[in-house]
């Protein structure tokens, strides 16, 4: 923060978490305050859901209540599949491309929604420690081992599609089990958003919850997190809260974040 200062000349807000953490919270997550900004002029309930490597969702209810978790994989199980399906030349499913070849595997994700990070009740988070090389070593090392053996590219596609089915299932099973009632609307962002498979699984899964972008809802798919924390450094200027203690735990909120001037 104090070099972006000095070599811009702009006022420079960093490190939001140590206050949140000063206050008793987990120092995450913070976006949930912008959520329920946001949410004022929305319908309510409503649900703000990211889909990054992992999905996360802040729900606002009707009088206010906010509810803030991960829901378990966004994209990283089926970028890992695509690098392998791609020999490593694509990093992740443009576009859906890769799983529109394939066709999901009902018995894998039946076995996949039974994860025990997805039967955890929240307040919850999870990563790489559980959705990354873990899981892709006890869940797909084998599967993926074989279809290269038989040489059946298919095979390896239809593992994408199922991860990214598992995807779409998991946010859904995450709202039918920890969220007081179902959203009117949700608006989804992050690299999840842009794939269309991701999202039309997320329409059949909850038919009964408008499902948008974030592009679509007037905000943005790739930069909801700097338009958050763009409006955090408005607020530690004027030395008003910006952390929301109903999602990480703290005992008030805080007005964080280390401040320096050029």
């Amino acid at each position: 923060g104090a070099v972006i200062a000095q070599r811009s000349g702009i006022a420079t807000a960093c490190d939001f978490r140590s206050g949140d953490l000063a206050a008793g919270g987990t120092g995450a997550p913070l976006v949930p305050l912008f959520n329920r900004m946001l949410a004022k002029a929305m319908d309510k309930p409503i649900a703000f859901q990211n889909i990054g490597g992992i999905g996360n969702v802040c729900y606002i209810g009707e009088s206010g209540e906010l509810i803030a978790f991960d829901t378990g994989p966004g994209n990283m199980i089926a970028d890992a599949l695509a690098r392998e399906a791609s020999g490593g030349g694509l990093s992740y499913d443009r576009d859906g491309e890769l799983g529109r070849r394939g066709s999901p595997l009902p018995a894998l994700l039946d076995r996949w929604r039974s994860h025990p990070f997805l039967l955890k009740p929240p307040p919850k988070s999870t990563g790489r420690e559980e959705f990354g090389q873990g899981f892709y070593r006890d869940e797909l090392y084998l599967p993926v081992l074989e279809a290269r053996r038989r040489g059946d590219a298919n095979a390896i596609l239809d593992l994408v599609r199922s991860a990214e089915d598992y995807c779409a299932l998991s946010i859904a099973d995450a709202y039918g089990r920890f969220l007081p009632r179902l959203p009117r609307r949700a608006i989804i962002s992050g690299g999840g958003a842009r794939n269309p498979l991701i999202m039309e699984a997320l329409r059949r899964a909850l038919p009964d919850v408008e499902i948008l972008d974030a592009d679509q809802a007037g905000l943005s798919i790739d930069y909801m997190e700097a338009l958050a924390f763009g409006l955090f450094g408005l607020l530690r200027i004027l030395g008003l809260p910006n952390t929301e203690p109903r999602a990480t735990g703290a005992y008030r909120a805080a007005c964080a974040g280390a401040l320096y001037l050029p």
